[in-house]
Order: structure tokens, then sequence, then C-alpha cells
């Protein structure tokens, strides 16, 4: 039996789960640990579910604690131990701060490539070893994908399509990676108020906004929502309904 070269690849989980996930299918690894917080467990299960279904195996998580660098140190040595250095290969974009600068600091010491998902200008950084060039991030995913990814379950056709938007849903699907931190921070605005039909949100980095701001004109088109500047670098988006909200959201 032919040996596997494919690595074992490290993920700090956060909301945006397309960071984790657009990086695991280029590099389809032999496995996929988690490090995550119990917070955003939920954000770890959905990554799963898509995990099965491209069948790459995911091994079981590692719990920690967002503030207390110690604990995000030690479960990377749990990791060096258990798979060996030289099989890993770490996606530090999750996690907060906190993780990523412990996580860093202990793989970095093991020479373990260590990566930032660089979704704007689509490629992979590698933050060590310093002499590896960034590689073009030429993973795609389609928007049922995406949606699975961050726990919604949608259909291409019947009664679960409740609202058509082809144009929109093209536009979607063809900026879903650029998308993400925008879709995720509206998520996050709307998290416990599921009525709600007005928030104010601020998309980050001026080529997310270039992108965010192009979505949102559309949905404007689709009559979907109005939206307008409410401050330098903030929109306020007042959604037709409900159901035009879940769309978005």
């Amino acid at each position: 039996m032919p040996h596997d070269n494919r690595p074992v690849m490290v993920c700090l989980i956060s909301r945006q789960t397309m960071q984790n996930l657009l990086p695991i299918l280029q590099y389809r690894p032999q496995q996929v640990v988690c490090l995550t917080t119990r917070e955003e467990d939920g954000s770890r299960e959905h990554l799963a579910d898509v995990l099965h279904t491209q069948q790459i195996a995911l091994d079981a998580p590692l719990y920690v604690d967002a503030y207390v660098p110690d604990s995000t140190t030690q479960a990377c040595r749990e990791i060096i131990a258990r798979y060996g250095a030289e099989r890993l290969i770490t996606n530090l974009t999750g996690g907060t701060k906190v993780m990523s600068l412990a996580a860093f600091r202990v793989f970095a010491a093991a020479h373990v490539p260590c990566l930032y998902t660089d979704t704007p200008h689509r490629r992979l950084l590698f933050l060590h070893p310093d002499d590896r060039g960034a590689e073009t991030l030429q993973t795609h995913v389609d928007v049922l994908t995406y949606l699975r990814a961050h726990g919604q379950i949608a259909s291409l056709r019947g009664s679960a399509s409740r609202l058509s938007v082809p144009n929109l849903a093209a536009f979607l699907g063809q900026h879903i990676a650029e998308l993400d931190p925008f879709l995720s921070r509206l998520r996050y605005e709307l998290r416990d108020t599921p009525g709600q039909t007005r928030v104010r949100v601020a998309p980050q980095g001026r080529q997310r906004q270039a992108v965010a701001g192009e979505l949102l004109l559309r949905a404007m088109r689709a009559g979907l929502l109005e939206a307008r500047q409410s401050g330098p670098h903030e929109a306020e988006i007042v959604f037709q309904d409900v159901q035009a909200r879940r769309y978005l959201g």
C-alpha cells in the first residue's frame, strides 16, 4: 500500500468557516484536527458536515479557552505529540488573536508550516517558514456548499427555494469567498433578533467594501432591501421583509 504523503491540517475555528474550508479543499489533507472553543463548536460542526460530504477525515476536536494562551499552547503541543511535527500544516486564520498567536509560537518553533487565508486576494500566505511564498487559492465552492458550511440547508428546486433571485445568486456564487467576511458580520449582527429587518454593519478592507457594496446594490435592484451609508465605514440595511433578510443571512 503506497504511503500517504498528504498532511494533517490543523484549523483554528471561528464563525468565518470559509477561511478554514477553502485551504482544506485545496490541500485535501489526510486528516483535519480542529482547535476550537465551546462557544464556536457550532461552526466546527458545520465544517464537519461539509467535510463528511467531501470524504475528508476529521479527528476529535481539542477545546481551548479563547483568552488563555496556555490553553492553546497545551493543545498545540498535544497535536504535535499525536501526529509528529513533520506531518502537520496549520491554518491560523480562525480563532481569537490570542489563540492564533499562541498557536503560531508553538508550531513555528516546531517548524510546522503556518498559513493564513487571504480571501480578498485569493491566496494563501505563509507566516512560517519565512521563505515560503504565497500560493494562489484555486478552490471554489458553490452556493449550496457555502450555505451548508454555515449551518443552512438549501435546495436547487422545490418548495425549499422560497425566494428566487437568479442574478443575485449568480453574483453570490462568483464572489462567495470575498463576500464571506461581510456575510459573516451580517449574520453576527442579526443573530439575536430573528424578526429584525434593520441592521447596521461595517465591511472591512477596501476590496471587501467594494464587493459588499456591489452585493447591496444588486440586492436593492432586486427589491430585497434598501441600504445607505450611515457613517464613514458603516452601512444601514433595511430589509423588505423577514424573508429577504433570511435570503442574505
